[in-house]
């Protein structure tokens, strides 16, 4: 009976104090205009940069880049966003690559170029089958190239830009998915550069950013399939800056982070609309300061991977936007966050079985489980010890059978 009361008097305590300490939970973005942001899963390949992505028949693919041992890397793998769940496919053939550019058909997902980990450029095109998880290589007449940019539109994929062993590339091409004849087209209307964000629109598409050996530039450009022609749009309205990372959308695009023209990490978000032809300032990230995210639109969500921060630490993070939150059925009270020896996780409200069990695993960036627990269910609480943790930024995971929900915690002795 004494425990019982004791634990009633605990959860009290708890509760009451999250009313009162503003850092309670993690602070969400007070510049919200339309985009609100949240956590996912980790990326279970650990810490990445400059990787591949892709979307196909509403699951996405991730893979290669950069990871934190700054080794170049060849695996695969398969995002289900209804289970918030990563799978591991096969890998790439022949070398581990980064800096690729890829793209999906009906069928297929597509990686092009990129830079080999012995630093040789190359030109191969790899396609995927995700129904027999198996790859092949298609020829191309394409010239070696890194950091391209590309769109599909309807049955034909256009490459352009990039840089290959001496130069930034000013060239622009078109592949015929179903025959896989390549056609050069007239060359880009602006200065070579690299690496540009690039998206589509309802059939349009564009390209912005970038950098040459000397610029870097937020001029933004529109191509026309009907005329194979280029103009000009308006202007991205931050600092001019590279390694951002781009999704398209109905009404335009989203660009997020980058790196500026002063070698500054940044966190803004901004969407442009094709209609009226201007930026529209959104929310920070919600993992400042990254470049070299990838990213995908699934659903009615738009997915970021990995990064890197300003430190030069590779994240494996995996932050989710969208005009409303993924539905959480569970609500969870983290405190203290940022802590020093440990956190209390506690269970505000949970619907479904109150007596259904919630895992809970606490994950580095490396997506290695440094702590785990069980909760039973609503008004229930666990703690975690975190004495022999460092510093830094952890991700708890709480999930059931059927949802979960993933928490940003910062470490700080």
């Amino acid at each position: 009976m004494y425990a019982n009361v004791l634990k009633a008097s605990m959860i009290r305590s708890l509760f009451l104090f999250s009313l009162l300490v503003p850092n309670f939970v993690q602070a969400q973005p007070t510049e919200v205009l339309k985009l609100k942001g949240q956590f996912m899963m980790p990326f279970s390949g650990g810490p990445r940069d400059d990787g591949s992505a892709a979307v196909l028949n509403d699951i996405g693919y991730y893979g290669l880049g950069n990871n934190q041992y700054f080794e170049v890397q060849k695996d695969w793998w398969a995002y289900y966003p209804l289970d918030d769940r990563w799978e591991r496919r096969s890998d790439i053939p022949g070398a581990p690559r980064q800096y690729c550019t890829s793209f999906s058909s009906d069928q297929s997902v597509f990686v092009f170029g990129g830079i080999l980990d012995d630093g040789t450029i190359v030109s191969e095109l790899l396609e995927y089958n995700a129904v027999n998880d198996s790859w092949k290589q298609i020829n191309t007449s394409v010239p070696t190239r890194a950091k391209a940019f590309g769109f599909r539109i309807g049955p034909d994929y256009y490459l352009g830009g990039g840089q290959n062993d001496t130069m930034a590339l000013g060239d622009f091409w078109q592949l015929n998915i179903a025959s896989g004849l390549w056609t050069k087209l007239d060359s880009l209307p602006f200065s070579p550069r690299y690496p540009m964000v690039s998206f589509v629109s309802e059939g349009i598409g564009y390209a912005c950013l970038g950098q040459d050996s000397i610029n870097t530039y937020n001029s933004c450009w529109e191509f026309q399939v009907a005329t194979n022609a280029w103009r000009e749009v308006a202007a991205f309205p931050g600092r001019a800056r590279t390694f951002a990372t781009s999704i398209g959308s109905n009404s335009g695009g989203i660009v997020f982070g980058g790196q500026n023209d002063k070698a500054e990490l940044n966190s803004e978000v901004y969407s442009f609309d094709k209609e009226s032809n201007a930026w529209n300032r959104e929310i920070d990230l919600i993992y400042p300061e990254v470049r070299g995210m990838e990213g995908f639109s699934i659903l009615d969500g738009y997915y970021l991977i990995g990064g890197l921060t300003q430190n030069f630490t590779r994240i494996s993070a995996v932050q989710r936007y969208g005009e409303e939150e993924k539905s959480e059925l569970v609500d969870v009270k983290v405190w203290p966050n940022p802590t020093r020896s440990g956190i209390s996780i506690f269970i505000i409200d949970h619907v479904g079985k109150n007596s259904e069990e919630l895992q809970v695993h606490l994950f580095d960036t490396h997506g290695i489980v440094v702590g785990e627990a069980k909760i039973s269910g609503q008004n229930d609480f666990r703690t975690l010890d975190t004495e022999s943790l460092g510093n830094g930024i952890y991700f708890l995971r709480v999930a059931s059978e059927a949802y979960s929900v993933v928490q940003k915690i910062s470490v700080m002795k």
